[in-house]
């Protein structure tokens, strides 16, 4: 709610605050503002404060909304809440699994999992390997082998692990140890008693959404299946933005054919989108102008900071923030548009044993 205010109301407020600061310099009407003029430096101290502020409320409405469950994903204690509650769900989805695997009606599993649900998912999936690979051992009934695929669209799963599982101490042995414990697909339904499985993880991610990654973190030896896991970088949305990226792969005809196809038993044509990211143009002009964009907000700020352009410096950081949303947005719906144009829809991209005929 604090985001969608400050989007809605506060958001523009700001900017034609800004726009005013601007005009303050520009305007021959006006008596010139310099450094050392009292109404000068109020200009600059509420300017500050607006930016804080605003900075501040946008900042806690992501932290709550979108990296605080996440932040909890990662705590190992449990004498902590959120550590209960990460249990109560993984413990849930494994009964889960297993009720849907174990119905007599039942010829094939596959999950659809997003963001911090693939980390779900794939836990409890595992989890509920090892219990499998424990009882088959002891003769008892297992079920795993009728799972298919795990989809794990937008996941934080590798980032979590390398920010904050890999190496935790400088204790060689206490990491050995703990890289023993955790998971892997050396478990069922990736491996069966030294036999490799059919099953697999696909991985959707996104080099424009900052949670996503390539993920590689589920095999920790070399011996394990190689073609366990596919990595497979899409394009969600049509703007170049970090929640959009993150919110809108399903929105996307190469995530959904796969899914489509998968689900319904009808492989399609593998159309990988490497070749596309490589020689793209647009995506050459989103990146040079994200390079360039940092330094130089920081350098317009720190010119504005000393007073060394008055409130000339405002109006080329204004400019500035438009000609990158105008980059980001024009290009990146170009790119966007020659992504759709490439693989087109899904109903139409050689499925085999579907017939879409009246």
């Amino acid at each position: 709610m604090a985001f969608k205010l400050c989007k809605i109301a506060i958001a523009p407020v700001l900017f034609i605050y800004f726009v005013f600061l601007a005009a303050i310099g520009v305007i021959d009407l006006l008596p010139p503002i310099g450094p050392g003029d009292a109404q000068y430096e109020l200009v600059q101290i509420g300017s500050v404060l607006a930016i804080l502020i605003i900075t501040l409320l946008i900042a806690m409405s992501l932290f709550r909304r979108y990296l605080f469950d996440i932040i909890s994903w990662t705590l190992d204690s449990e004498r902590n809440n959120q550590f209960v509650n990460r249990e109560r769900v993984v413990h849930y989805s494994q009964r889960l699994i297993r009720k849907v695997a174990s119905h007599k009606d039942c010829a094939g599993v596959t999950i659809v999992s997003h963001s911090l649900g693939s980390c779900i998912a794939s836990e409890s999936l595992l989890r509920e390997g090892a219990r499998e690979k424990s009882l088959a051992r002891q003769g008892g009934e297992t079920y795993l082998h009728k799972f298919k695929t795990l989809f794990t669209v937008g996941s934080p799963l590798d980032l979590i692990f390398f920010y904050f599982q890999a190496d935790q101490t400088f204790s060689h042995r206490y990491n050995r140890i703990a890289e023993e414990k955790r998971l892997s697909i050396s478990l069922p339904p990736f491996r069966f008693d030294g036999i490799a499985g059919k099953s697999k993880v696909v991985n959707f991610w996104s080099r424009f959404d900052p949670v996503s990654s390539s993920m590689h973190s589920l095999r920790k030896r070399v011996s394990e299946r190689r073609d366990a896991i596919e990595n497979i970088e899409v394009l969600p949305g049509s703007k170049m933005f970090p929640i959009d990226a993150h919110t809108n792969y399903f929105a996307d005809t190469n995530v959904m054919a796969r899914i489509y196809s998968e689900v319904m038993d009808s492989p399609l044509e593998n159309n990988r989108v490497d070749i596309f990211f490589k020689n793209n143009k647009h995506l050459m002009s989103i990146k040079i102008m994200r390079i360039i964009f940092a330094p130089a907000v920081i350098v317009i700020m720190f010119i504005q900071w000393w007073g060394l352009a008055g409130a000339w410096s405002w109006l080329a950081l204004i400019m500035f923030f438009i000609l990158n949303y105008l980059v980001n947005h024009f290009f990146g719906r170009a790119m966007s548009r020659e992504y759709q144009d490439a693989f087109g829809s899904f109903l139409h991209r050689g499925e085999r044993g579907v017939d879409l005929r009246d």
